[in-house]
């Protein structure tokens, strides 16, 4: 009530109640919203290099794989010369790729992601900041490594 006291003066408190009272809550809606779309501007402007949505469980999962060192299995290693994927197809996939959490088990330890890009699937296990690259699958390819 101090900050109406101080911007309003008294000849006018009468007439700035009596308006906000008659306005229906249509008007206080758009008017609310409208004040909240200008300070999202401004909070945008301000802050123009923030990454917004870094906070979605995608988002928060692959920073780590591109990150976290990764290690490559034998198996894995296998499955790779097997499915004609090359390593720097592997650096793309943790730039650009996507987790299938459907088919993860970040439950279990260590933790297994499978991470997609294109048509080729990489699983990897999280144990202590440390990706393990344990299988590669390639949807046209089918590898028997041992």
């Amino acid at each position: 009530m101090l900050f109406f006291n101080l911007i309003i003066p008294k000849s006018r408190k009468l007439e700035v109640v009596q308006y906000i009272c008659a306005m229906t809550f249509a008007q206080r809606l758009t008017r609310y919203l409208v004040g909240m779309i200008i300070g999202l501007v401004v909070v945008a402007m301000m802050f123009p290099n923030r990454d917004w949505l870094n906070w979605t469980p995608q988002s928060r999962m692959m920073q780590d794989i591109r990150e976290f060192d990764m290690l490559i299995s034998p198996d894995a290693q296998c499955s790779m010369d097997c499915a004609e994927v090359s390593a720097e197809h592997l650096q793309i996939a943790r730039q650009e790729g996507k987790v299938n959490f459907e088919q993860s088990k970040p439950q279990g330890s260590p933790k297994i992601y499978l991470l997609e890009y294109g048509n080729v699937g990489y699983t990897l296990a999280l144990s202590d900041s440390i990706f393990t690259l344990q299988q590669v699958q390639r949807s046209s390819h089918s590898c028997t490594c041992p």
